[in-house]
């Protein structure tokens, strides 16, 4: 059996849905014969594998005509790939798009295709129920969705397997210790460094992360955005506090996102403080990381202070998530979702 994991992805990006796209393909890489399908890597294949610290594995670009719509072409031509395949190829795709196009362009994409759902609500419903209905599975990347998907688009529990997103351990112990890093990115070692990494948005608690640098001055702030990967992976570790103040007001966000930035947060064993949503709630408990009212300055800051009282509890939290961090890896996640595949196929 082979799996070939169909995207309309270009490199190099800052999205995060590429940094998702790889690790995965790393993982599936590991324990299958595997191909990745991009549209383009205009800097080369090589700077995939080092910009996202993976191991090289089997990338065929496939550009197509860039006209309108985009999605069409590109699945006109990935049909040619698809019709080349052996017959117990397996495909496997998280654009929606892409998977309802191809759908409809080939019986055997059709046959045997697996989705992995990352929204609900983004495109038209008849879409979603194209795409559903014909998949042999689904892989949903947090229980909210799948039970949507359920309930609204009447799909068979026994066809969707649930499991969000992952983490790569082996980044964070390969850097040096937190002091070590403090003293190579120039950070302060007098002042307590809290730091965000990430998109840079309201939705995401750019308001909250202003208000907290103007009320609590005597610490030094960190928005870690739209650095080099190797780098923020760094600013994470050396920091004394980590931020997620993801706004409640974001349907997407608060019910049905699956943040890689949370996971990353657990491997770096150092205490964090996330906006009290049910998709934080899903993968960190009680006891594990300091939870506050999202869209709520006061209550980041009271659990700030909780942390900066206590140290040692501090500290027992991060170390305690660190070791639940490995029940995230990409490595068991690409596990978990291919004998789910094999048990469908």
């Amino acid at each position: 059996m082979k799996l070939y994991y169909l995207t309309p992805l270009s490199f190099p990006s800052n999205y995060a849905n590429r940094l998702q796209v790889v690790k995965m393909s790393e993982a599936f890489s590991e324990i299958s014969d595997f191909f990745l399908y991009i549209r383009e890597a205009s800097e080369g294949k090589e700077k995939i594998f080092s910009d996202y610290n993976i191991k090289p594995f089997n990338i065929k670009e496939v550009s197509s005509k860039n006209l309108w719509p985009r999605s069409f072409w590109y699945a006109l031509f990935l049909k040619k790939e698809v019709e080349r395949s052996d017959d117990d190829t397996i495909f496997y795709c998280r654009d929606l798009l892409l998977s309802a196009w191809l759908a409809y362009l080939s019986p055997k994409f059709r046959k045997n295709f697996f989705f992995e759902n990352h929204s609900l609500g983004k495109f038209p419903d008849f879409l979603y129920q194209t795409v559903f209905k014909n998949a042999k599975g689904i892989i949903s990347t947090n229980i909210k969705k799948a039970d949507d998907i359920v309930e609204k688009y009447g799909i068979s529990k026994n066809k969707i397997a649930v499991f969000g997103n992952g983490v790569d351990l082996r980044e964070f112990d390969s850097l040096p210790d937190k002091e070590s890093l403090k003293k190579e990115l120039g950070l302060s070692t007098s002042k307590t460094i809290v730091l965000y990494a990430g998109t840079y948005t309201k939705e995401y608690g750019k308001e909250i992360i202003e208000e907290l640098k103007n009320r609590m001055s005597e610490m030094e702030f960190i928005v870690c955005t739209n650095k080099p990967r190797n780098i923020a992976l760094k600013y994470m570790k050396a920091s004394d506090i980590l931020l997620a103040p993801y706004s409640a007001k974001n349907e997407r966000i608060r019910l049905y996102s699956s943040p890689v930035k949370i996971k990353e947060y657990l491997a770096s064993g150092t205490p964090m403080v996330v906006s009290d949503i049910p998709a934080a709630r899903e993968i960190i408990g009680e006891g594990e990381g300091y939870f506050a009212e999202p869209d709520n300055a006061g209550d980041f800051m009271a659990e700030i202070r909780k942390i900066l009282d206590n140290p040692e509890e501090g500290k027992r939290r991060a170390e305690k998530v660190k070791e639940k961090a490995g029940d995230y890896s990409w490595q068991k996640r690409a596990e978990t979702i291919l004998k789910f595949i094999k048990d469908k196929f």
